[in-house]
């Protein structure tokens, strides 16, 4: 009994160090073939798979580097001599490659026909499709899948293999029916809208996709999901209306009360489809005040028109004077409301940057009050109103609005809240500097820890360098900072004699 138990132990550390050396190898030769050395690679895998005939993973390997290098008819000796040791699904795979490879098509055939019968995972089915496509042997890879799905009797199984078979197949009917039975399943909406994108690359396919959707929607009972999949090809196809058309079905189906369409015209609007989607904030303000969304409808038609109307390069006196009537309209009708404080902000945009007139735009931003909230757009519309100030000589006032949004950023405590804070600062910097103030200037730029990405980054860097760099002619460097602060107020005649 010592002497089996001695023999064991001296059997034990043999094993581990062959099996440490095998490894070792295997190493070396995974080295050499991401060096590109395939050859080297070759004869460590084959030295590997010799001595360990049943080893799948030194099989695995042996094949690739034979497959890498065109060496079909090593190959093909290799899997016919390995298959009789080890006669499974990947093996049979392999071999039916060598044998298409080497133009044996009914040995090839009868080979898959054994891996078909072996193949149990999804897996080996994935492998044995990819194997196919990897052969443009596109229907035998739809095949397998489909004999796949309905040995397990799953509708979806495969779908998303089979979509991009069936593109490239050709077969565009079957791919969007593919498509649409998956969604129904699913419910995957960005899926489906990424495979209908692949698939309206070719322009011939659009039609296919038109008609299976419209009988999609009548045999589904307008299903939801279908009509999301159908706006949305409707709008990569610039049928806008027909969007539209659809868009209005899902509000009814959800009973969004134009919820549904007060979206669609904000996507409309943002992707600078003005026309659609002033018709369809339309549609909601038709509704009159009852409707929740009217207010939120009548800014966004207010904003698109504008937006229409910039699109043309300028704004008109008449196009301002439909949007002032529209923007009045809202703040008489929809008092104390987001719309309320939207509607002052885009007046004061139109009077300070078409009408040119600063005073009447710090009227209107004076009143975007508090009381709506500490939002972003607060706090965006108070640094405009500050900025106005300032270009008007008033810069006691810029600087006390600044204090203001540093001192709201400290108590909120949010990152756009933090560059908001360095925002202020940098701009109460200028207004000293503007002064000649270089002392003060340079303290409150050395305070404002800037994130090197953020929107003043170089603008703060540049104007530190600038001042360091002619700190010892300050006479000159205050001359200079007055200058362009007569240009940052327009006023170009008196900035150029101040260059001088």
């Amino acid at each position: 009994m010592r002497r089996l138990l001695f023999a064991i132990l001296l059997i034990i550390p043999v094993i581990a160090f062959s099996q440490n050396i095998e490894q070792r190898q295997f190493e070396l030769a995974k080295s050499y073939e991401r060096g590109g050395d395939l050859k080297s690679a070759e004869s460590i895998y084959q030295q590997l798979t010799n001595s360990n005939k049943t080893n799948q993973i030194y099989i695995d390997n042996y094949v690739r580097i034979l497959f890498l290098q065109n060496k079909y008819t090593d190959l093909l000796e290799f899997l016919e001599d390995r298959i009789k040791i080890v006669p499974n699904f990947l093996n049979y795979t392999y071999l039916g490659q060598a044998y298409w490879l080497k133009g044996d098509i009914a040995k090839a055939n009868e080979t898959w026909t054994k891996s078909l019968e072996l193949a149990k995972t999804r897996d080996d089915y994935i492998i044995l499709s990819q194997t196919f496509i990897y052969l443009k042997l596109y229907d035998r890879a739809r095949d397998a899948l489909l004999q796949a799905r309905n040995q397990q009797n799953s509708k979806n199984l495969f779908s998303e293999e089979l979509v991009k078979i069936y593109i490239l197949l050709g077969d565009y009917e079957k791919c969007i029916n593919e498509i649409i039975d998956n969604l129904l399943i699913s419910q995957n909406l960005s899926l489906a809208q990424g495979q209908l994108y692949a698939l309206m690359l070719n322009e011939t396919a659009k039609p296919i996709i038109k008609s299976a959707l419209d009988r999609a929607i009548s045999k589904t009972n307008e299903n939801p999901y279908i009509l999301y999949a159908y706006i949305w090809y409707a709008r990569n196809i610039n049928d806008f209306d027909k969007a539209l058309e659809i868009t209005l079905k899902i509000d009814k189906i959800y009973n969004s009360n134009y919820a549904e369409v007060l979206k669609f015209a904000n996507i409309s609007s943002a992707d600078g489809q003005y026309d659609i989607a002033i018709k369809a904030y339309s549609l909601i303000i038709e509704q009159g005040k009852k409707n929740p969304n009217t207010p939120s409808a009548l800014y966004g038609f207010a904003n698109a028109l504008e937006q229409k109307f910039l699109a043309n390069k300028a704004l008109s006196p008449e196009n301002i004077t439909q949007l002032t009537s529209l923007y009045n309209q809202i703040i008489k009708d929809y008092p104390n409301t987001q719309q309320e404080m939207d509607a002052y902000i885009s007046l004061a945009n139109i009077n300070a940057n078409y009408l040119h007139n600063n005073k009447k735009a710090i009227e209107y931003l004076s009143k975007v009050s508090k009381k709506q909230g500490l939002s972003n757009k607060y706090i965006e519309a108070q640094l405009q109103l500050a900025e106005l100030y300032l270009k008007e000589k008033d810069i006691a006032k810029s600087i006390a609005i600044y204090k203001d949004i540093i001192d709201i950023s400290g108590q909120i405590r949010r990152n756009e809240f933090v560059n908001y804070a360095d925002q202020a600062k940098f701009n109460m910097a200028k207004c000293y500097y503007f002064q000649g103030k270089i002392d003060t200037t340079k303290a409150i730029l050395a305070e404002i820890k800037v994130d090197p990405n953020s929107a003043i980054a170089n603008d703060l860097l540049e104007l530190s360098a600038f001042i360091t760099q002619n700190e010892n002619m300050i006479l000159a460097l205050k001359t200079y900072s007055e200058a362009q602060y007569l240009e940052f107020q327009n006023a170009q005649a008196e900035a150029i004699e101040k260059y001088k």
